[in-house]
């Protein structure tokens, strides 16, 4: 298929979503989005294929009703096409363990599809889920010095990062190296970790013992 096709194909597959949204009707995903689906960026405990997809977005259209996606820019080559997307939407459920706040609320991505056969078969994709966060008046960052199993201090200014969310999960980005070389190791759940976090302490505790400086 022609780049141009495959652009075409990319702005159906949102266009999909959206509606689906709206209507509550995910079956509109099927004529876009192949049903083995490979999407190597997904939502927390999301499962495979498009039934994963589904799942994934009702859970988010649950926490925020009527949700919608604009296309800000698009781009394609080859067999991907590279968006950058604005989603908008309402708090009106629990997300994540943050109840209901009523703000309406922005959140920015990339995303790039792989279309082959008409249809979409795989995703990358980044949205600032920090800022989506803020908006829903997660408690600020707090920067925990520590240190790693092997016994080598941590600086502070790449120190682990712990945001508390209501009082059900946390939010980790975990930075080894130097303030020149920093390398990112992953951001993920305090508890994917193995980790657990008492901020008014500043100290977090893996599964093998007590690290902090």
């Amino acid at each position: 298929m022609s780049v141009e096709e495959n652009k075409v194909i990319a702005q159906r597959a949102y266009e999909a979503f959206n509606q689906a949204f709206r209507t509550g009707n995910l079956t509109l995903l099927d004529a876009v989005i192949d049903a083995n689906i490979v999407d190597n960026n997904p939502a927390p405990g999301q499962e495979p294929g498009l039934e994963g997809v589904k799942k994934a977005f009702s859970s988010f259209a649950a926490a925020f009703p009527n949700p919608h996606f604009t296309i800000d820019d698009m781009i394609a080559e080859g067999d991907k096409v590279a968006s950058r997307l604005t989603l908008r939407g309402t708090h009106r459920g629990d997300f994540q363990g943050i109840p209901p706040t009523g703000k309406q609320v922005v959140q920015t991505g990339i995303d790039i599809l792989r279309i082959a056969g008409g249809k979409v078969v795989e995703r990358w994709g980044e949205f600032d889920n920090l800022g989506l966060l803020q908006q829903l008046g997660v408690h600020p960052e707090k920067r925990i010095p520590l240190r790693h199993p092997d016994g080598r201090l941590i600086k502070r200014d790449v120190a682990q990062t712990c945001l508390r969310i209501g009082d059900k999960a946390q939010i980790a980005t975990v930075v080894f190296g130097d303030k020149r070389d920093p390398v990112l190791i992953g951001s993920s759940t305090l508890q994917d970790m193995g980790l657990t976090a008492d901020l008014e302490k500043e100290r977090v505790v893996p599964a093998a013992g007590l690290i902090s400086s």
